[in-house]
């Protein structure tokens, strides 16, 4: 199947299938997250003496930790429900979104395990390389990792 073939493939799914937008809505926005910077100079605020109220840090950690558990979770359910929603429109099927919803639900865990191994493989490939100095050759097993996590969520 060529490169043009593909295009026409998903330009097909994507046309015919809206339920599938949701899901890759929710996969982008579960993707990663780009704070900015650079904010040239400038003086910074005064800062009260007080310090904040440890109760309220706390609240603010655990508001935060559930937010991030959250957009994980959302985020290998929705990756899910699109790999199986693309399976179902390959063959000619249809899939609404609350069976889209079951299907990322029956999967995310295998999709986070398998992001999980190929985040280790990588944290362990760049200590090996920063320690043996070989980053450069170790640079190229992780593209290799990634790649063959997602041919074992695709086989699956």
């Amino acid at each position: 199947m060529g490169v043009f073939e593909i295009v026409k493939e998903a330009l097909r799914i994507a046309r015919t299938h809206k339920s599938l937008w949701l899901f890759g809505f929710l996969v982008g926005i579960g993707g990663g997250f780009n704070f900015g910077g650079g904010g040239g100079p400038g003086t910074l605020p005064a800062v009260p003496s007080t310090p904040p109220d440890p109760a309220r840090v706390v609240l603010v950690i655990i508001a935060g930790v559930a937010v991030i558990a959250v957009f994980v979770v959302l985020k290998f359910l929705a990756t899910g429900a699109l790999i199986e929603g693309v399976k179902r429109a390959r063959r000619n099927g249809s899939m609404t979104v609350r069976e889209g919803f079951r299907e990322g639900w029956a999967h995310w865990g295998v999709l986070f395990r398998v992001a999980l191994l190929s985040m280790l493989v990588a944290v362990m490939c760049a200590g090996a390389g920063a320690y043996l100095g070989l980053l450069p050759l170790c640079q190229l097993m992780v593209p290799a990792a990634i790649v063959s996590s997602g041919l074992a969520a695709r086989c699956r």
